[in-house]
This record gives C-alpha cells, structure tokens and sequence, in this order.
C-alpha cells in the first residue's frame, strides 16, 4: 500500500474515531441536560402550584384553584395526578371531579406516576398540600422526541465534518507523501545509474525539506564520484591500449622470430611459443576487456554516436549465425534460424546491432552443451516493431538473477560456462545501452533447466 494512502487511511480512521467520541459525548451530555431540565421544569410547575393553591386558600376562592388545576395541565401535558387536599386528608381539588370529599389515602395513583407533593401553609398553621404526579411514558415521550431531534442536528453536523475532515486527510496526506513520492522517484532514477536526471527541490521547512537537502547534497556527491570515475576509467584505458599492443605485437614476433630461428631445442621452442600465445591470447582479451570499458562509458555518459540507416535486419542474423557456424560445428551444436521470407527493413546501426547479436549468440554458445540448438529469429509486432530473440537450450538462468543480469559486472552464479570463456559482465550491459539508444527494449525469458530466450526490439523503416 501506499505512503499517501496509508496517510490518508490513517487520518481518516483518527479523524472518525473522534468524531464518534464527540458525537456520542454530545448525546449523552444533551439526554442528561434534558433529563435535567424535565426535572426542573417539573419542580417548577409544582412551586407554582403551592403558590396558587396557597392564595386560594387564603383567598377562600376554590374557583380560583379549579382553574388553575385545568391552565396547569394544559400547559403540562405530562402531568398525569394533580390533587390539592385539606389540612384533614380530603380532596379539595383534582383532575377528577368524582374525587372531591374523598380522603386521599383511599384513593390509588394511576401506574407509572412519579409523585411531587408539597405542604401548604401559612403563618396561622398548615393550610393543605398540593400533589402533582407526572407520566413517566409522556415524559420519556417528550425526552425521546427532543432527543432526536437533538441526534438529528448533531448528525448532521457530524457529517459535514466527517466529509471536511476526509478532504482535510486527503489533503494532509498527500502534503505529507508527495515530497516523499518526488524524492523516491528521483531514488528511482539514480538507483537506474541516471545520475544526470532532473532532481527536484523540496520547499519546505521541516524534516522532508531537510531530507530532500540533504538528498540532494547526496546526488550532487554521486555525480562528482562517478564523473571522477569515467574519467578514471577513460585515462586509464587508453593508457594501458598502447602497451597492451606493443605487448601483442612483440609476442607475434618472437613467435614468428621462434618459427624461423634454427638451432633451438624442440622442447624450447615449444615452451617459448607457449609461453607466447598466453601473453599474446591474455593482451587480447586485456584489450577486448578495455574496449568493453570505453564503450560503457560511452553508453553511461550518453555519448556512444548511432549511425542510423536502413539495414536488412535477416541479412545481420545470417551473417552472424554464418560467423559462429565453425565454432557451433566444433561444439556439436545446431545453429538455427526463424526469419520470414519478407522481413521489413529497420533503422538501426548496422555495427552496434552485429555487436548484441554478437553477444547474444556468443553467451548461447558458450552455455549450451554438446548436442543442444541455438535459434535466432525475428518477427513482425504491432505498432511498427521488430521483435528479435536468441534461443538457446541450455540450463537456464536461476529466478533471483533475472533482474540483475543487464547490470554492470554480473555474471550468472552456478552457470559453468566452458574454461577460458568466462566474460567480463559488461556485454550485456552494452547489448542495454545499444538496444536503448534505439528506442527499443531488450529483456530474458528463462526457467532453470529449460534454456532461455534474449529478445530485443527494433523500430521498422
């Protein structure tokens, strides 16, 4: 998953947690304070009960208090017993009528009542007491629809900023990661040996601008040090070429000098000219390894000259099938080809493509053992292509090598190739470079102990 997702996820799933925590804090914090103030509003209409019932009394005006029973209930619905008795125990005013002259402790309270009740007095003695019970269904009625609609506001609002707090996320998350994502791209490219791509520069004043300071700090080093070794590499390759030839030349002559010279034992002269085709055969594939070298550097500083023309491709396979015919035959292996009859042309360098197919049907031949077949072809693909391969029957490449093979310097571990045929490890790395400065790709196809295939492609005239 990633960096910016996991941000986003995370942010997203903190800024719902809390949320959720406000909302339901909210919710209960609303239901106690309106609990709360059913209670006061129902220790309020029983005050102002006594009140009236107090004045009536003093007043001698009952009339006054049978009113003020019937306004009480309409203005509280939930209140479900109202009895006002005298200073003996007997109703003198209720809801109900048919009570009145009753002792109240005869009477029973409907169910489900919570009862308030106050004694009424005055300064010559106790003049009643007033009881109003209220319904608790009606009151939790009443709780219940406030409630919702309590729910339904702070829903509503939680929802508003859930949907900001997913943008504000979305937001964070990618201010967070997109420094990041920039630096690892920029990673990626120097980790390909693209030293010269474009770095951006992260503008900010806290830990990612660091890092991306000192990143490119980083990358700055890494051109110095690898422009100090291209240029290590190119002075001391051409410094050890003119030896190396003078090395070569004289080794040939004193073979040749050897050849005519009379009079040398037979067992000298054998060891002599041993002696000589080792140093004459060690220069060669000196100087062989140091042209490998300057055309890597060519190819890594994006300097190695394509002479483009129109070439017939099949012509190129022929010919290098046909120059590695006596060394096959020796090695009893079959040289095959898959061409079409009609090939189209391509736009290529005829030198530089020779050079792959080269390496390709070389490496085939020092892999494959006695008895096993070497096929190169080519097809025509979709979109203007030319897809060539190399297909050798030989043990195959091992799975955790297939990703590094076209690196610099890397050979395949536990692969035997003959005595005197191991490489340098910078043939394939050039078959990249050149392929590339095509416009093509190049890339394997193997299983171990089932061959394997090299293929490149090749735009068509």
């Amino acid at each position: 998953m990633k960096l910016q997702s996991r941000f986003f996820i995370t942010i997203s799933l903190l800024t719902a947690f809390i949320l959720a925590f406000i909302t339901f804090s909210m919710v209960a914090v609303n239901k106690r304070l309106l609990a709360k103030e059913a209670d006061m509003r129902q220790e309020t209409a029983l005050e102002t009960t006594v009140g009236i019932v107090r004045e009536a009394y003093l007043t001698r005006d009952t009339i006054l208090m049978v009113n003020y029973l019937k306004l009480v209930k309409q203005d509280h619905t939930e209140i479900g017993w109202l009895c006002i008795t005298d200073s003996t125990g007997k109703v003198q005013a209720s809801l109900d009528m048919n009570l009145l002259g009753m002792e109240r402790s005869h009477i029973r309270l409907p169910e489900n009542i919570r009862l308030l009740s106050r004694t009424v007095s005055s300064n010559a003695g106790t003049l009643g007491s007033v009881e109003v019970g209220f319904d608790m269904n009606i009151v939790e009625t009443h709780l219940q629809a406030s409630m919702f609609k309590i729910k339904k506001r702070i829903a509503i609002a939680g929802l508003w900023a859930l949907v900001l707090g997913f943008i504000g996320s979305y937001l964070l998350a990618l201010n967070l990661s997109g420094p990041i994502r920039v630096l690892s791209m920029a990673a990626g490219e120097i980790g390909k040996g693209n030293l010269e791509a474009s770095l951006p520069t992260v503008k900010r004043r806290d830990e990612l601008g660091d890092l991306s300071k000192a990143f490119l700090e980083m990358a700055t080093h890494l051109k110095e040090l690898d422009q100090m070794k291209q240029d290590f590499v190119s002075g001391t390759t051409h410094e050890f070429r003119s030896p190396l030839g003078i090395i070569e030349s004289h080794a040939t002559a004193v073979m040749q000098d050897l050849e005519a010279v009379k009079g040398i034992p037979e067992n000298y002269r054998n060891d002599w000219l041993s002696s000589m085709s080792h140093i004459k055969s060690s220069s060669l594939r000196l100087n062989r390894f140091i042209s490998d070298l300057l055309n890597m550097a060519k190819i890594e500083r994006g300097k190695m000259n394509l002479n483009l023309q129109v070439v017939p491709l099949s012509g190129i396979i022929e010919e290098t099938l046909l120059f590695f015919s006596p060394k096959a035959a020796e090695k009893k292996i079959d040289l095959l080809k898959d061409i079409p009859s009609h090939l189209p042309l391509v736009n290529a360098d005829d030198d530089r493509i020779r050079q792959v197919l080269i390496n390709l049907i070389g490496n085939a031949l020092k892999f494959t053992p006695s008895g096993g077949k070497i096929t190169a072809g080519a097809r025509v693909q979709p979109q203007g292509w030319i897809y060539v391969n190399v297909v050798d029957t030989g043990p195959g490449i091992p799975g955790e090598f297939m990703s590094r093979i076209f690196s610099k310097f890397e050979q395949a571990k536990g692969l035997s190739p003959r005595a005197g045929e191991r490489g340098t490890g910078l043939g394939l790395a050039i078959c990249k470079g050149i392929v590339e400065g095509h416009g093509g790709e190049i890339g394997v196809k193997s299983q171990t102990g089932q061959g394997s295939e090299f293929y490149f492609t090749l735009p068509i005239h």
